[in-house]
């Protein structure tokens, strides 16, 4: 499985696909546009090279939230029991929220014997204020 990317664009404060790197360039390939502004309608999204320090790189998790939703390193997330930042271990390997593995909450069990639901409700990047609490 590959790794999926996106990316925070410093300059513009938007959400945009990450395609790929160019590391002897010193390049980040990603979307034309904003991922919140691709409505559907546009016919083509075309690849522009950045520089990495204009972007700020999220990998996904490969896992997906109640909505179906990608779930992102940098995503703020809500369970039946904590609300919390996805973070990267790099010596564990693991995702973590609030210090517990994020495949915790997707394998854990309420009271109803069901499964608990994850929904990611915004990232640290556009919706700071829900870390606030």
């Amino acid at each position: 499985m590959l790794p999926k990317f996106r990316a925070w664009d410093k300059a513009t404060n938007k959400m945009r696909g990450c395609y790929g790197f160019n590391e002897m360039e010193n390049e980040v390939y990603v979307s034309s546009v904003a991922n919140d502004e691709f409505n559907g309608r546009l016919r083509t999204v075309h690849a522009v090279k950045c520089r990495p320090d204009e972007v700020v790189l999220m990998q996904s998790t490969f896992l997906k939230d109640k909505n179906g939703t990608d779930i992102f390193v940098g995503d703020i997330i809500k369970t039946d029991s904590t609300q919390g930042v996805v973070l990267y271990d790099v010596l564990e390997g693991l995702y973590h929220i609030n210090g517990d593995p994020l495949q915790y909450f997707v394998s854990e069990t309420n009271s109803n014997n069901s499964q608990t639901e994850i929904q990611v409700i915004g990232n640290i990047y556009k919706n700071p204020e829900l870390l606030e609490d």
